[in-house]
């Protein structure tokens, strides 16, 4: 009964999917005159230098549909040459005739003074009330002009699309007698409400993944785990991200769709900072015509899925090298729901062995092997190469095929211990009830560090406030910073000795301090938080452990157990301990414990698997 709801959280991937689909309708762009390329031009440091075949992001504004206005601000937002009105009165006339559903305003230097911005934008509410309009310095009080017109486009971009399906659940919710409260988790991990979400579509980019790394740093918490890697591994992609001492870790420099060798699109709105792979459930096994063989990116997806759903795939996947491999139970497949088939699966992998002169077991062997080595090489990502040692760190696994690979890949990279939360399949939709509501405010301000004396955050504060739809309960500062010289900044926490934070950080990050340098501060951002949600761990029953449902053969890829003890997970209480190796089924996931590790039962149901 939808009018017992007290409070609905929506996590949305509607946001991303126009995005990566190109969905969107047609925007229009306007920039300073002599700047409308900027799209175009983009960035020269591009992530794969020596490819020659590398092609350049294309923009997601037609040519014909940039346009200019005749106005100049210096970097210090002071006025070169004032908004000609003959040019706005142009513009409004070429936007209307374009036919374009939404229009990104994007003037240079926006962000430290939107006088003339902000006059534009009227204009177009005004004259055009049907257009979308979204103004950058709305948006992003971000420097580096190139970023901010991409966030500005993508949020134009987005809003019909956005502002359609809000109001449809909102049609929806209501003929349903809901009454309650419509929240939306925003790609900081956060909490909006449609208000905002309508206003700042762009902010809900990442709204699927990111609860559930919120999730791991709330559960990490309660566990006394202040350093914990985030696994999720879904049916299509693999997502990583570290947080340490607590804290998610936030970014304003992330990019939809890069990859190594592809810059993707930069967006300046708060994200955390995830690092995804096409390595999941459904990747595709395929070889190359020189017998290497490539795990994913591209996916067998829902239909027809892996060859063992039986519903006519006919390659291989990660699940169905799983099933041959005995980590799955054909039978109790979401619980017994949905069996699984294995003679596809084996012939599936057999004719892949077939090419590659591999037997069907050791076929599936090399492919969750390959698997292996990319969600390791994930979490090198989002570890070793930030400056921290993945050994001092507990890997949480969700997903419903993170506990399968969760205990080989914390080998492969030297973590000792790992975390299973109860129903790991829908970790991240449990994850989002412990959300806060959450606005940042952020500004871009180059000043030496004897002149960042806070007021700033002043006026950050009451931005965060207007746009947080409750009372704030606390906030943070922070405060990007560099050597003077450098082109990047560290992000500390703001308060006293902040240099020596400074200093810290970048030798932890880097390798080495400068402490007789001068340093500058460049972007203050304030965070404010409404208050905490009263979802809480539950306790998890205390009883004998029940004994296995059974025993099967299982690959754990240089070894294989010919009679591995395979549990459910409801038969285990609170307290009890295993030795590996062993599975431990339910119904969203498996959990797989190799040979000499242990897993135990804590009193809130999450499985502790020791290596």
């Amino acid at each position: 009964d939808a009018s017992s709801v007290e409070r609905l959280v929506h996590g949305s991937t509607v946001v991303v999917n126009a995005i990566v689909q190109r969905s969107g309708p047609p925007t229009a762009l306007v920039m300073t005159r002599g700047f409308a390329d900027v799209l175009a031009i983009g960035r020269a440091n591009r992530p794969d230098m020596y490819n020659f075949r590398y092609e350049k992001p294309v923009p997601y504004i037609d040519e014909e549909l940039r346009f200019e206005v005749d106005e100049r601000l210096d970097a210090s937002g002071a006025v070169v040459r004032g908004l000609d009105a003959a040019s706005l009165d142009e513009l409004t006339r070429r936007v209307e005739a374009s036919g374009a559903a939404a229009v990104a305003v994007c003037l240079l230097h926006a962000y430290a003074n939107p006088v003339h911005e902000r006059l534009v934008a009227e204009r177009l509410r005004k004259e055009l009330p049907a257009v979308a309009v979204s103004a950058s310095h709305e948006i992003s009080e971000l420097w580096r002009e190139y970023e901010r017109a991409s966030t500005t486009v993508l949020n134009a971009y987005t809003q019909p699309a956005v502002d359609t399906y809000l109001g449809e659940l909102a049609t929806l919710l209501d003929r349903r007698g809901f009454a309650g409260r419509l929240q939306l988790v925003t790609s900081s991990g956060g909490l909006t409400d449609t208000r905002d979400a309508r206003a700042h579509p762009v902010m809900l980019v990442e709204s699927g993944p990111v609860a559930g790394v919120a999730g791991c740093a709330r559960l990490g918490a309660a566990l006394g785990e202040a350093d914990v890697l985030a696994l999720d591994v879904g049916g299509t992609t693999a997502k990583a991200a570290a947080v340490r001492d607590g804290h998610v870790p936030i970014t304003d420099d992330y990019a939809i769709a890069r990859t190594h060798r592809f810059p993707g699109y930069p967006i300046q709105v708060p994200t955390v900072d995830v690092v995804e792979i096409g390595s999941g459930g459904g990747s595709l096994v395929r070889a190359a015509a020189d017998g290497s063989v490539w795990v994913g990116p591209e996916s067998a997806g829902a239909s027809p899925g892996p060859a063992c759903y039986g519903w006519g795939g006919a390659e291989p996947t990660v699940t169905d090298a799983a099933l041959v491999s005995g980590w799955l139970d054909p039978t109790y497949f979401l619980g017994g729901r949905m069996p699984l088939h294995p003679e596809p699966a084996a012939d599936a992998l057999g004719r892949l062995g077939a090419r590659i002169g591999l037997s069907t077991e050791a076929t599936a062997a090399g492919a969750l092997r390959l698997v292996h080595e990319g969600l390791a090489g994930a979490l090198r990502l989002v570890t070793l190469e930030q400056g921290y040692d993945p050994r001092d760190f507990t890997l949480c696994a969700s997903g419903g095929a993170g506990p399968m690979h969760a205990a080989l890949v914390a080998r492969e990279i030297g973590v000792g211990r790992v975390l299973v939360p109860p129903s790991p399949g829908i970790f991240s939709a449990w994850a989002m009830l412990l959300l806060e509501p959450r606005a940042d405010a952020s500004a871009t301000r180059v000043v030496r560090l004897d002149e960042a004396d806070g007021s700033i955050f002043e006026g950050l504060r009451a931005r965060a406030e207007a746009r947080l739809a409750v009372p704030a309960e606390r906030e943070s500062r922070a405060v990007s910073m560099r050597y003077r010289g450098q082109e990047h900044t560290l992000e500390v926490p703001y308060g006293d000795g902040l240099a020596q934070r400074f200093h810290a950080a970048h030798d932890e990050r880097f390798g080495f301090s400068l402490p007789d340098a001068a340093i500058e501060c460049v972007t203050f951002r304030l965070t404010v938080w409404g208050a905490p949600s009263e979802a809480s761990l539950g306790q998890w029953p205390k009883h004998d452990v029940e004994g296995p449902r059974g025993h099967r053969r299982v690959s754990f890829g240089d070894e294989v157990g010919e009679r591995v003890p395979v549990y459910r997970r409801d038969g285990l209480g609170a307290g009890v301990r295993l030795e590996g190796p062993a599975i431990v089924e339910e119904q969203t996931s498996t959990t797989l414990v190799p040979p000499d590790a242990e897993v135990e039962v804590d009193g809130h149901g999450n499985l502790l698997v020791e290596l």
